[in-house]
């Protein structure tokens, strides 16, 4: 007596092995993909993170400028949450161009007051080291006044 269905409809083992062999392997595919967005958003929300405490640091920054001046030339390192904050001072070289009509000895006193400030903030991705990076620029208005009005009066004087 045979058992099968009269209309032929049943699935053998072999079908069905195959069928969930199939949405294993997809199952695994879409996992991956999965797990590889994660990453990529903890990635991204750690780097907006680090976007978000670089600009504000250097807003804290640029208002201490105009409070207090140009800081001293040097590095100071600090750390917040899971990000190292590495702030350097270096003065701005401003190279004046060939030929330039500017009185050089005037013109170095001047640029003497400017800085360059480099606010970066890192934090470590696995074995990897990420930063955020973010520069702006100050001189102490009283040196750089006093200095112009200087090499005005000179130029007064000597014409």
């Amino acid at each position: 007596m045979n058992r099968s269905s009269p209309s032929g409809a049943a699935f053998t083992l072999l079908e069905v092995l195959a069928a969930v062999a199939v949405l294993g392997i997809l199952y695994v595919v879409l996992a991956d993909v999965a797990i590889q967005g994660l990453r990529a958003e903890g990635r991204s929300r750690r780097r907006m993170e680090a976007s978000l405490v670089a600009d504000r640091l250097l807003s804290d920054l640029e208002t201490d400028l105009e409070v207090s001046g140009v800081p001293e030339i040097g590095r100071t390192e600090s750390e917040e949450d899971a990000f190292r904050i590495s702030v350097e001072v270096r003065p701005f070289e401003l190279p004046l161009p060939p030929g330039s009509d500017a009185d050089p000895p005037a013109a170095a006193g001047v640029l003497a007051s400017l800085r360059e400030i480099e606010l970066t903030v890192t934090w470590d991705e696995g074995m990897d080291e990420n930063r955020v990076v973010r520069t702006t620029y100050g001189f102490d208005r009283e040196a750089v006044s006093a200095q112009l009005s200087a090499v005005a009066d000179a130029r007064e004087g000597g014409s």
